[in-house]
């Protein structure tokens, strides 16, 4: 997140910027979206999870992850590749993934191959952490240490659009308690995902 502040026909420059990184230690998070082909609670998918049910597992996938990620969490999940696709081995997968704390959508896919088998598929969006927090160009007063305490973030903790959007108020505030009544706040977010583990 970078704030640039405009203080009256001047400007000076105020960055805080939160670098967003992917936390692999458990974290609490809202409940996902946890779905499964054939659920009835989800979209119906072709054919759905019923018809692949007993099918042995060609692979597992997991694209949005690095080879070593994906290969440690695939240790974790109860649902294997060379074993027989089992929808309750799916639902405690996700179940498992969604232990970790790290995803806030879980989807699991699976499609058969050519030669009667089924390719599972974990598609995942990332929960991303507070990462780093520093301030550049502060106006004195208030210092940097004031402008980061203000935004109340957490280094470690989950990071929402609710969390910036108040962050962003309290800053302001702490501007005007300064007397610069006329700031002007925008946001840069900086996800670097390259920092999971």
């Amino acid at each position: 997140m970078r704030l640039e502040r405009a203080i009256g026909t001047s400007l000076t420059g105020l960055a805080l910027a939160v670098a967003l990184c992917l936390s692999a230690a458990a974290q609490s998070s809202p409940a996902p979206t946890r779905q499964i082909p054939g659920d009835p609670a989800a979209p119906p998918a072709v054919g759905g999870m019923a018809s692949y049910e007993g099918l042995i597992v060609q692979r597992i996938d997991i694209p949005e992850l690095s080879a070593v990620t994906s290969r440690h969490l695939q240790e974790l999940i109860p649902q294997k590749a060379g074993a027989p696709l089992d929808r309750d081995g799916v639902r405690q997968s996700i179940q498992v993934l969604h232990a970790t704390g790290r995803f806030a959508d879980i989807q699991a896919e699976a499609e058969r191959t050519a030669d009667g088998q089924v390719v599972l598929t974990f598609r995942m969006r990332a929960n991303f952490f507070v990462g780093e927090i520093f301030v550049v160009g502060d106006p004195n007063p208030p210092v940097a240490n004031q402008i980061v305490n203000a935004s109340k973030l957490q280094l470690g903790e989950l990071f929402t659009r609710e969390k910036v959007e108040r962050a962003l108020v309290s800053i302001r505030q702490l501007m005007e308690q300064n007397g610069y009544y006329q700031s002007d706040i925008t946001n840069e977010e900086q996800p670097q995902p390259e920092t999971s583990r």
